[in-house]
């Protein structure tokens, strides 16, 4: 079976814990009463810039947990089909990547989401959008900015 998350290194298993004890250590010093109000916003700012790596650093190797936390509205009760899992496996084999598959099975919206994935996590340094038409790989493009621009969840991201 085919699968959306790929084998994470060790190095970023051990960047994820130290996050972690780093939070831990600033919100142990957010209640204590010497600190003043700056104090805490900058502990808190450090707070939520370390989630947002560690979010990076989950969603660099989970991408079925990217598309579940950016869109929940994309996903339904229903379970995955099979080839959306085999066309995302085939994004990450072959960056240059044509799939062809009947109108309605979702190529254009886990290929935009694909590619997103790939701005976000910095596996790619730019991207060739290449549709049937100007207009559509436009669309494609301007869909990718939109989400940047507008979507909470990844904003949150950093």
């Amino acid at each position: 079976m085919a699968t959306w998350r790929a084998k994470i290194p060790q190095k970023d298993i051990d960047l994820y814990k130290k996050i972690d004890e780093v939070i831990k250590k600033c919100k142990e010093q957010i209640p204590d009463k010497e600190l003043t109000d700056q104090e805490i916003r900058l502990a808190a700012s450090i707070i939520i810039r370390l989630k947002s790596e560690q979010l990076k650093i989950k969603y660099k190797y989970d991408f079925f947990a990217f598309v579940e936390d950016m869109f929940p509205e994309l996903q339904d009760k229903a379970v995955t089909p099979e080839f959306h899992i085999e066309m995302y496996n085939s994004y990450i084999q072959n960056l240059r990547c044509c799939t062809v598959c009947p109108r309605g099975h979702a190529k254009s919206t886990t290929a935009r989401i694909f590619i997103l994935h790939q701005i976000l996590t910095g596996a790619v340094n730019y991207v060739v959008v290449i549709g049937a038409s100007e207009e559509i790989a436009s669309q494609n493009i301007s869909w990718i900015k939109d989400q940047i621009e507008t979507n909470i969840t990844i904003r949150d991201m950093g």
